[in-house]
């Protein structure tokens, strides 16, 4: 891991995380939200009609959909925190 970026992915081991990365020079952030695509590709790469219309319905009523979430434990919150304290 560089200094200037942080990455961690779900403790339960689904593959999904996320990715921060600093650049100083231009006071920007980036955030990419990452996956492995276990779980789309478990069903040959299509999402059901079910979930695209739960999804399509999200952004209709303006609410924001939850593809995944991200589990972390107490020691990586503490390295999370020191990263942003840095920024």
């Amino acid at each position: 891991m560089k200094k200037n970026e942080y990455v961690t992915f779900c403790k339960c081991g689904c593959g999904n995380g996320i990715v921060l990365k600093a650049d100083n020079e231009d006071n920007d952030l980036s955030l990419q939200i990452v996956s492995d695509n276990f779980y789309f590709m478990q069903n040959k790469g299509k999402i059901s009609l079910k979930e695209k219309i739960k999804c399509i319905w999200y952004i209709i009523v303006g609410k924001e959909y939850c593809y995944f979430d991200i589990l972390i434990d107490k020691d990586e919150l503490q390295e999370f925190k020191e990263f942003v304290a840095k920024l």
